[in-house]
Parts: structure tokens; sequence; C-alpha cells
């Protein structure tokens, strides 16, 4: 029976559910742009993780009334869903829990092993955990992996309200359709601690498109259509892939207002066989009004492929992005945008331009990234990002080094204050004002376009971390160092490296972004005698750790107003 402060609790969460459609998912974001703060990354865990899973009570958002177990080494579909008599298949459990509503909420725990046979329909209001072991049911998703697997043979699973999958390995989702691994229509489930792998969305039937930059399959791996707003938090994206479609790692189209945050994306690629470059966004594609929050993640070497755009992040149509905190390293697009493209209008040649909506309705925000090593298949801008299309942005306390291409500001309306720029700057084909105040450039500025200046500082030659000049701007905090050995764990996407000698303090370098060789990493985690970065980098044998481009405050050469000293 519930007592009286129990029907008031269950009150209040049925009133949110009425006002937001799906137990606090489809809320307002947690996070705001004003609390980013530069080099937060640096603290942040990112990536799956175990996470305890509570099991009492069942009002909390975290705690469970019923608990069941699913075993496909000890289990059998004629048990109980017991601990001691556990079902053998996850599809079979969520079919035969018939009760779960918001006062009795299940947690279903899944033991090691692959569970293939077709998709995985989740449900509201049943919580689904990986990572147990099948005899004595401890949590450690990394010692005990459980896969969903596809099997190649359709999606791995599909949303739904009030739900939530953690601790899994989901892989080999083959589509014909939006939504190869996970696909949330209209739904909003939590998924996070996962490794979302290998799923792929194949070019649809008959494509045979009249012009460029058509709608086709997006979503690789998670499409989030008409009005989804699942959080998507801790995961690890990895060679998740689309045909012909956008968002190689995640795609939200139509309304659709997902949080992406404290992931990882690595090695996703867009348009792999697409003829009609409509393939824009190798890890996140936001079209048509979704307004995504991106917070906090490792966005490192994705590709948009066949002249598409966009390597990291895209958008188009009236979709207002929340980019904070991010890094995004050596991602490629064989266009335009090798790390970010942001577009207002549709990104259709032939189609009539709509009225230009009011910043109340669309304003993009970023601020606290960095963008590193990104690159385009051209001599011409950019690599960082590209800004066009009568797209809205306000571009603050942000870094850009070694940018192929650089940065292009284009037909469109930006603030940018307090930023970094180590890369060349151009702004051009506007008849919009762009806005800069209190930014180091450190590179050439090009302006062809108008433009309103106010306390930059501008040096027309570009330093390098390893410059005297270079480090009278910025906190000499940059490491050399040699390799031993290295292995790489093909389950993890990780690779150990031993050093050659030992990091002479003890220092944290999580999150730190590396050059190793010719190419570009960030670590994962370190001690004094080794460090892990994401990748296979096996092979490699001289390691650059990049400084965190803190600016030294003691140096008067700047002044404390410009780019992010002080702030």
């Amino acid at each position: 029976m519930l007592n009286y402060l129990q029907y008031i609790k269950a009150a209040i969460i049925l009133l949110l559910i009425a006002g937001y459609g799906n137990l606090s998912l489809n809320a307002q974001s947690p996070f705001q742009s004003s609390e980013i703060i530069p080099y937060d990354i640096f603290e942040k865990n990112v990536g799956p993780s175990t996470t305890p899973v509570k099991m009492t009570g069942y009002v909390d958002t975290e705690d469970y009334h019923e608990i069941r177990y699913v075993s496909v080494n000890n289990g059998s579909d004629d048990g109980d869903g017991s601990q001691s008599k556990p079902w053998a298949d996850i599809r079979y459990a969520l079919d035969h829990i018939n009760d779960a509503s918001l006062t009795k909420r299940y947690a279903v725990l899944v033991a090691e092993g692959v569970y293939g046979g077709g998709t995985v329909y989740m449900k509201e209001f049943i919580h689904l955990y990986g990572g147990f072991n099948s005899d004595n049911w401890k949590r450690d998703i990394e010692s005990y992996s459980t896969v969903v697997d596809g099997n190649k043979k359709g999606r791995a699973m599909i949303g739904a309200d009030n739900a939530k999958v953690d601790g899994f390995v989901i892989r080999n989702g083959l589509y014909r359709g939006k939504g190869g691994g996970i696909l949330c229509d209209g739904t909003s489930p939590v998924i996070s601690n996962n490794i979302i792998s290998n799923n792929k969305t194949l070019t649809p039937d008959n494509w045979e498109p009249e012009f460029i930059h058509e709608l086709a399959n997006d979503g690789g791996s998670i499409a989030a259509l008409n009005g989804a707003g699942p959080h998507i938090t801790n995961n690890l994206f990895v060679n998740n892939q689309t045909e012909t479609g956008r968002g190689a790692g995640i795609a939200a189209h139509n309304r659709s207002t997902p949080l992406i945050a404290y992931n990882v994306f690595l090695n996703n690629t867009s348009g792999i066989n697409d003829s009609m470059r409509s393939s824009d966004g190798g890890a996140i594609s936001s079209a048509y009004h979704s307004s995504s929050d991106i917070y906090y993640n490792v966005i490192l070497g994705n590709r948009a492929e066949n002249k598409n755009d966009g390597g990291g992040i895209f958008t188009e149509k009236w979709s207002s992005l929340h980019i904070g905190g991010n890094l995004l390293v050596d991602n490629f697009s064989s266009d335009d945008g090798g790390g970010i493209y942001l577009s207002g209008q549709t990104h259709h040649y032939v189609t009539k331009p709509d009225p230009v909506y009011p910043e109340e309705r669309y304003l993009n925000k970023l601020k606290g990234n960095y963008l590193i090593g990104n690159s385009i298949d051209s001599d011409a801008p950019p690599g960082a990002f590209r800004f066009t299309n009568d797209t809205r942005v306000e571009y603050d306390r942000n870094i850009s080094y070694l940018n192929d291409g650089g940065l292009d500001f284009r037909k469109s309306m930006v603030k940018a204050r307090n930023n970094i720029m180590m890369d060349i700057v151009t702004i051009r084909e506007s008849d919009y004002t762009t806005y800069l105040h209190d930014n180091l450039i450190l590179g050439s500025l090009v302006i062809d376009a108008p433009v309103e200046q106010v306390n930059n500082q501008v040096e027309e030659k570009i330093t390098t971390p390893y410059d005297d000049q270079f480090n009278n701007i910025f906190i000499d905090d940059q490491l050399s160092l040699v390799a031993r050995n290295g292995v790489y764990d093909s389950d993890k996407y990780v690779t150990k490296i031993r050093l050659a000698k030992p990091i002479s303090e003890v220092v944290e370098l999580k999150n730190r972004v590396v050059k190793i060789d010719d190419s570009w990493s960030v670590i994962y985690t370190n001690d004094q005698r080794s460090i892990t970065v994401w990748g296979d980098h096996s092979k490699g044998r001289q390691i650059e750790v990049l400084t965190t481009f803190r600016m030294n405050t003691i140096s008067d050469h700047y002044g404390e107003k410009v780019g992010l000293a002080g702030k």
C-alpha cells in the first residue's frame, strides 16, 4: 500500500508526465550554455562506465519495485525471471512483463552473453541493465560483456518512453530505413553507458532523386525522429555508418530534442555509398527544427564522405544547437566543415529560402569547445567549421588549432567573443555584420563582409606549442613522450601505450589531445608509466600531448580581455 507521502510523490510525477510526455526526459535540459566553463572537459568522465543500480523503492527515478533476471547462459524461458530461475532472452522478458507502470517500475538485469534473434522492443517503465556476472550477479560492464546483436538482419532496438538501456554492447544493426542500431520515433528513452558499434543504414530503395541533398536513411546508430527527446549519455559510438543518410552516430530530425552528453564518437562515417550528397554529419546531424544539446563529448576521427558536409556535427533547417565543452578532433569532411557545419536554411540548392527565423526561435550557442586537427578535401576553407545560409550563432570562448583551411563565417549572423583562434579566419559573402569582440587570432584574418571589431588581437604568424612566443601566451603544460610499446584492445577500442620513460610528475591527462606520430587521438586515462588513448595507435612511437591552451595571465602582452584570459 502507498502511504500518504508516496501518493503525493506519485501525483507530482504524474503531473510531470502529463506536462512533458516522459518522466523527466523531455523536460528542459539540465545543461545551460552559461554553465559551460572552458577547460571543463579535462575534469569529465566520458564514455561508458559501470554504475550502480538501486534496487529498492519505486518512486524515485532510479529505484525499482520489481526486479527480473535474464541469462542466456544459465537461464530458461521456462523460468520465472527470478535470480535463481532467470529467463534466457531479453525479448521474452519484455513480452512477459505486462504490469509495469509509474508506481510499479521494473529493472531487468541481463547477464553476460550474446542476445540475438531479432529486434528488442523497449517498453515503458522497464529499464534494461547489462554487464552482470551470470553466477553471482555482480556488475562490471567491461568484464561481463552483454551484447544485443542485430546480426545484420534488422535494427537492434526500438525505443520507448520512460525506458532505459544501460551497460550493453549494441551492435550489427542493419536496416534500409532510419535508425540502423536504435530507432526513437517520437519516443524518449535513456540510452547510457553502452558501446554502440558497427550499426548501419542502407541506401533507400530505388534511390534516384532529382536533386542532391535529399532526405535519405539517417541515423546509422541512432535516429531520433518526430519529437523524440532521448537522453544519450556516456556511450561509445564507434564504426557506425550510413550508406546514404545523415548522422552516422546520431541523427535528430523533425522537432526532436536529444540530450547528447559525455559520449565518445570514434570513427563513424556517413555517406559511404552516396551519389547524391545526402549524407552530412559524420558523427551527429540535427535537422528540421531539432534542438539538440551536445555537451562534453569526445568527437574524434569521424568522416562525411562523397562531397558531404560536417565531419563532426551538421545542422540545417532552423535547428538550434547548444554545443558546449566538446573536443572535436581529426574529423573530416569531403566538402565543407571538417569539424562543424551549421546552416539555417534547408541545405538544398533548389529549395526556396524561408523567411529568416527570429532569435527567440533560432539561435545556436557554441561555448568552450576545442576544434583541433579537423580537415577537408580541398584547399579552401573551412576545416574547423562553416557557418552559412542565414545561421545565427553565439560563438564564445572556443579554441581552434591546426584545422585545415581554418574557420569560415559566411552568410551568417555571428557574435564571436573571447575565442582563441589559431587558424585562418575568413569572413565573406554576407550582408550581415559579424561581431568580433575580445578574440585572440594567431593566424590570418581575411575580411570580405561587414565586421565590427572590438579589442581583438591579431598575429599573422601562426605559432606552435614549442615556440618561445607561443609559451609567452599560454601556460607551458604540453608534454613530449616516447612509447615503448602499445597494445590495442579491440573490445574497448583503446590502446594502452607503455612509456619508455615515466612521466616525471604525477599528472592527470584525461581528455588531453595528443598527436601520435602523424595521427590524432585523445587520452582516455593515464598513470605515470602509461597512457591509454582512443583508437588503434599500437604502432605509434612519438607522442606529443598538446597544451591545454590556458592563457598565461601573468603576461601583459595581450591583456586580460583578449581570448579566454581572465574569464
